[in-house]
């Protein structure tokens, strides 16, 4: 082998650890930005992301309950789909002033959950009592109502109703004190 060819497969090797460190110390600082949601500080993007939405969050609302109201808008019908109206709003009916788990224990002998399906339902109570944006206690509640309903289109716009009814008690329920 010359000695060129060390050098170039030497320099490679170097780019390519200089490369991976990089990536390595932009990831550590992004992360350093990542918290549990509750910071103070907003990014402008987020402010004007969330004066956007037919719903917008209350102000001094945390960061997590930002997003929940940036996550979880109000479902809209698709026109192309007979009866996804209908559905949405019976699913919101059968959610509305609900918890995940009152879905889950009123629906769950309906419902046609697989296993899996099942054995990540039986977390409900663990994630309803520590709640995060992405609202899995809702998402799993509403996945058995929506597993109890027949049909293959409908019941997805039924899900997108119930998880919408769950999320609006969650939003009562982490919004500031309006004293």
């Amino acid at each position: 082998m010359s000695l060129r060819r060390v050098w170039i497969i030497a320099g490679m090797r170097t780019w390519v650890v200089i490369a991976g460190a990089s990536t390595c110390l932009l990831l550590l600082a992004l992360a350093q930005g990542c918290g549990d949601g509750e910071q103070a500080d907003v990014r402008p993007r987020a402010i004007s992301e969330a004066a956007s939405l037919e719903e917008p969050p209350p102000k001094r609302a945390s960061l997590k309950l930002r997003e929940i109201y940036r996550q979880f808008q109000p479902p809209k019908p698709n026109p192309e789909v007979k009866g996804s109206g209908k559905a949405i709003r019976r699913g919101e009916a059968a959610c509305r002033g609900k918890t995940p788990s009152d879905v889950k224990n009123e629906y769950i002998d309906e419902s046609d959950l697989n296993g899996d399906q099942r054995q990540a339902v039986a977390k409900i109570g663990t994630y309803e009592k520590n709640p995060s944006p992405s609202f899995p206690a809702g998402q799993l509640g509403a996945l058995v109502y929506q597993r109890a309903q027949s049909g293959d289109v409908l019941p997805f716009y039924g899900f997108q109703g119930c998880v919408y009814a769950l999320s609006l008690k969650l939003k009562r329920e982490l919004a500031p004190d309006r004293g």
